[in-house]
This record gives C-alpha cells, sequence and structure tokens, in this order.
C-alpha cells in the first residue's frame, strides 16, 4: 500500500511539475524568460523540484484560493491544471 501510496504522489507531482514549468517557471526562476521581469516576483523561483516543494504552500495560495497567478493569467493556467496543483497540495505536497 505505502509503494502504491509513495507512487501515485510521484506520479501527481510530475503532472504539478510540468504545469508549473509551462504555466509559473517563465516568471519564478532564476533567469527569467518573462519580458517585464528581471527578477522573480517576490523572490520565489520554482524552477526545481525541491523549490516547487519548498514554496508548495504558496503556490498553492496564488494559484488554487486566490486565482492570483499567473499574474493577469498571461500564461493561460487552466481551471483543471488549478485543481492538479490543489488536489497535490492537498494531499501532502509530496
Amino acid at each position: 500500500q505505502a509503494s502504491a501510496t509513495n507512487a501515485a504522489s510521484g506520479a501527481e507531482f510530475v503532472r504539478v511539475q510540468a504545469i508549473v514549468t509551462q504555466r509559473c517557471v517563465s516568471c519564478h526562476a532564476a533567469q527569467t524568460t518573462q519580458p517585464g521581469f528581471a527578477t522573480a516576483p517576490v523572490g520565489i523561483m520554482l524552477h526545481t523540484p525541491a523549490l516547487i516543494r519548498q514554496h508548495a504552500a504558496k503556490v498553492y495560495q496564488q494559484t488554487v484560493q486566490l486565482k492570483a497567478m499567473p499574474l493577469a493569467n498571461l500564461t493561460q493556467i487552466t481551471d483543471e491544471e488549478r485543481a492538479i496543483i490543489g488536489a497535490w497540495y492537498e494531499a501532502g505536497a509530496r
């Protein structure tokens, strides 16, 4: 059971990482690629798995609860993608 749970949470994280990479990292990285952003907003960087996990609560708050990020939805995150992030966080953000 534990290994199945770990495999499931690992699979969920792969999905979350793909979403964060596509929708967040253009601004939230050591080297931003989004025009108008010289540095990561509020110093939050999300370009590695460890950083995504470190900032999981903030990602959840800003993308799922408040829907404040991405700013003006520049990267067009979907409600389904927000739900995937929410489920991952609520399951322990592993």
